[in-house]
């Protein structure tokens, strides 16, 4: 059968429609569950991760499944833009629509729609077929976790839900009951009108805001259907159903084996077994199949071989994103960008004439290629990505723009200065050009430059060197901090030369959580004091060539030694980790003493692997083999992903395999997640999953409270069953104690680290070079406890090296007693 160029069985990113209902297959048992969910009860949800087909399955399979039967299905999806209609009144709008062009009779519509509740509506309305058969309506809400994304913080969202709640569990609105009270007028509704069949399509990962309605609507925990990925031999079913004509089976399992993740294959074993083990998404296997069919007719060809899957493999997504704007205005493509994706990165329609500044025609063309979708919504023509598959690759792509465009405006902005400068130089004296040059190059490159910064990320080869800093600190907000990073820059736009951590005083301190490539950030070194200062040394070319980091005293703890710079390959780059003699020199818990290192676009270090000598992979910082790192568009860290040797997700010695981090405006982290392999939060050695955390104006943590894996939350048990900690400082950020609190933020006592001793709340003294003097343990109602070492209180003596040279244990009458270790010595 020869392939027809306007005919392609496979929709890519676009879903199946009920027009598709004849190639969709691998998914009959999923349609006849679901159907039995549908008619069982009266509120059904649906939800998987994006990509499984969510809508393809309820327009192709559960739609036309329930018109089948006696049932009236009516597929929506509610807009939350600011021009759109009132949710309720989207709804009313669609079923009417929907039963006009499908025929559907309606008896007892009421004269009147404005105001009147989902409730009435449908205790009012008869849906009748055209052979005068009673219909069940059967509500479909495709996509709502928009309510919880587009429609946050909206009034009409929060009302949509309390009318949909009202429905849902046959529930007369209050409003509706305040309205027959106020006109003394007795409420009066045909029997013949009926409670809605209601369906919820979401993904997975936003039923957990769902469960929050679980006080207004019941009845969402109950009814619920978990979309799975495509086992092998269902995906293969897909392939050969749609494509039986044009596909043998050999090759369909070669390409099912290639979309799950089988690697680059050769001709020779595309009719090797594929394990049943693997897991295939519906949304890559479509668009996978698309691009071949495609590939197929420009070539002319009448079937699909291993050849022709073979130079479709790689990046499919990516590879269909950047095709899609071939031979298209750049304005286009950064207009789709910047409109057509929030903020947070996701997925908004927008009205279709609000894309009229892109060149004429280009729209239709980037529908027909599937990127983008148009459809009549109240109406008003809409315009979106195809899927939200796309978003990701969206968002890196305008980020990765804007981050260029604001590299590429400094630097015009940089030429035309200069260019000022140097013609208002021409207008005066020479003498006067050459003394502002000598300034500006002495300033710009020569004088050392001294900031102050929260935080870092690890960069190669930007304008800040190894190091990019964050969180910009003024000079007075570091004398009320205990740890700020000092950083030195060889002029205002030289490399970063060196960086210390700083106490309030600004003394080079070892209280610091910052690690190394090899080590943990609170591993121990390979001397008796943790590094705090580091320096950084280039090349001729300003190239990093080598990292050192000292103590206190300026004693080298450790180095790493970056390899000679490759031209042909300036996104990779390889190091050797030396000790203090210069010999190479492995982690202290393993035999790794080498990384390798990718750097993205931007020169941000995205993946580290750890090796041994041999070369063969080895454990580094948490036991992992290696580590990658997400940035967002600031040039944060937002996500470390613990990596196995095969370079795959791993729960590393923490518990957890990605440790993520949100921020605020400050460049303060508010929130850390702590995520398994696929994902999902999961509770990590030290009792939770989430911590939340608040701080005051100098960016001192003044709170942290335990949440689990559901967001809830949690009595840390580890803790001795505490939900908040909150520490306090006096004004030079030192802390001086920390209470601990419970759910409610009722004192409760607790512990820290492996101490069994519960208390309340310690309380902490410091000497005027911000030493630890004193630190002392009180129970709820403030008495001095003592714990089961036998102290109350215990007070710290320093030599003149600032080490300490004794310590004092005491009990609550104020007696010297042998003690144990201290709570302030141990505690992180």
């Amino acid at each position: 059968m020869s392939a027809n160029p306007s005919f392609n069985p496979w929709p890519g990113l676009t879903a199946y429609t009920e027009l598709d209902k004849d190639v969709f297959f691998g998914r009959k048992r999923e349609i006849q569950e679901l159907l039995r969910l549908i008619e069982d009860d009266t509120l059904t949800t649906l939800f998987g991760r994006s990509g499984l087909g969510k809508t393809s399955i309820l327009r192709a399979g559960i739609i036309p499944g329930l018109l089948e039967s006696s049932f009236f299905p009516v597929l929506m999806r509610i807009d939350y833009s600011d021009l759109s209609p009132h949710p309720v009144d989207q709804v009313k709008a669609v079923v009417l629509k929907a039963a006009k062009d499908a025929e559907v009779d309606l008896d007892n519509l009421p004269e009147k729609m404005d105001g009147l509740t989902l409730w009435e509506f449908f205790h009012s309305v008869e849906f009748w077929s055209k052979r005068k058969d009673p219909l069940e309506p059967v509500l479909i809400f495709d996509q709502f976790e928009e309510v919880f994304t587009l429609g946050r913080g909206l009034a009409q969202a929060g009302a949509f839900l309390e009318q949909l709640a009202d429905l849902a569990e046959n529930r007369i609105p209050t409003a509706l009951g305040e309205r027959a009270r106020q006109s003394n007028e007795r409420l009066s509704f045909t029997d013949k009108g009926r409670t809605p069949k209601i369906v919820l399509s979401l993904r997975e990962d936003y039923v957990s805001r769902l469960d929050s309605l679980s006080s207004l609507l019941p009845s969402i925990m109950l009814n619920r259907f978990d979309l799975q990925p495509l086992n092998v031999e269902r995906a293969v079913e897909v392939v050969l159903g749609a494509g039986k004509s044009w596909v043998t089976e050999d090759v369909a399992r070669y390409i099912v084996k290639v979309v799950g993740g089988g690697g680059a294959y050769t001709q020779t074993d595309a009719s090797a077994p594929v394990s049943r083990a693997e897991e295939i998404e519906p949304a890559y296997l479509s668009v996978m199949c698309h691009e071949i069919y495609e590939r197929m007719v420009v070539l002319g060809r009448e079937k699909i071989d291993s050849e022709l899957v073979a130079q479709e493999q790689g990046d499919i997504l990516e590879g269909l994103y950047n095709r899609s704007f071939e031979g298209l205005s750049p304005q286009t493509r950064a207009i789709v960008e910047d409109r057509l994706l929030s903020p947070a990165g996701f997925r908004i329609s927008v009205p279709l004439a609000d894309m009229e500044d892109v060149p004429s025609g280009e729209i239709e063309t980037l529908e027909n290629r599937r990127l983008l979708r148009i459809e009549n919504r109240f109406g008003t023509r809409q315009v979106e990505l195809s899927h939200d598959l796309l978003t990701r690759i969206v968002r890196n792509n305008r980020d990765s723009r804007r981050e260029r465009e604001a590299r590429d405006s400094a630097t015009r902005q940089r030429k035309e200065l200069r260019r000022k400068l140097i013609r208002a130089q021409i207008a005066a004296v020479s003498l006067s050009l050459l003394f502002l040059g000598i300034i500006v190059y002495y300033y710009g490159w020569i004088r050392p430059y001294t900031a102050y910064y929260k935080n870092f990320s690890r960069r190669f080869g930007s304008t800040y060197g190894s190091i990019y800093p964050y969180g910009r600190l003024s000079e007075a907000a570091t004398k009320h901090r205990s740890l700020s990073l000092k950083i030195i820059r060889k002029g205002w736009f030289g490399k970063v030369q060196e960086m210390s951590a700083v106490d309030s005083l600004g003394n080079l301190t070892p209280n610091n959580k910052i690690g190394t490539l090899f080590t943990s950030s609170g591993a121990a070194s390979c001397s008796t004091e943790k590094e705090c200062q580091w320096e950084f040394i280039y090349d001729k070319k300003d190239r990093i060539v080598y990292e050192v980091s000292r103590d206190r005293f300026g004693r080298m703890v450790r180095g790493f030694v970056y390899s000679p710079h490759n031209e042909a390959s300036v996104n990779e780059s390889k190091g050797m980790f030396v000790g203090p003699d210069g010999y190479p020199q492995p982690q202290l818990t393993s035999g790794a003493e080498y990384a390798d290192i990718t750097y993205d676009t931007n020169g941000y270090e995205i993946k580290q692997m750890f090796t041994d000598r041999q070369g063969e992979a080895a454990p580094g910082p948490d036991d992992a083999f290696g580590r990658r790192f997400e940035y967002d568009t600031l040039g944060r860290k937002v996500k470390v992903i613990s990596l196995d040797a095969k370079e795959q997700p791993m729960n590393d010695n923490v518990g957890n395999a990605i440790a993520w981090d949100k921020y605020d405006k400050e460049d303060n982290i508010i929130e850390e997640r702590a995520l398994d392999k696929e994902g999902k939060p999961i509770l990590i050695n030290e009792g939770f999953a989430i911590v939340k955390l608040k701080y005051d104006q100098w960016g001192n943590l003044i709170e942290g409270s335990f949440f689990d894996a559901h967001d809830k939350p949690l009595l840390n048990e580890k803790m001795g069953g505490v939900h908040i900690v909150k520490p306090r400082y006096d004004d030079r950020g030192n802390e001086t104690g920390a209470s601990f609190y419970g759910l409610k933020e009722d004192p409760v006592e607790g512990h820290f680290n492996n101490d069994s001793t519960n208390f309340h709340e310690e309380k902490m003294t410091y000497d005027g070079k911000n030493r630890l003097l004193s630190l002392s343990l009180f129970d709820i109602i403030g008495r001095k406890l003592t714990n089961q070492e036998g102290w109350h209180k215990v007070l710290y003596t320093y030599d003149d090296k600032g080490f300490i040279s004794e310590t004092s244990y005491f009990d609550a009458e104020g007696h010297k007693t042998p003690g144990g270790i201290p709570q302030g010595e141990v505690r992180e």
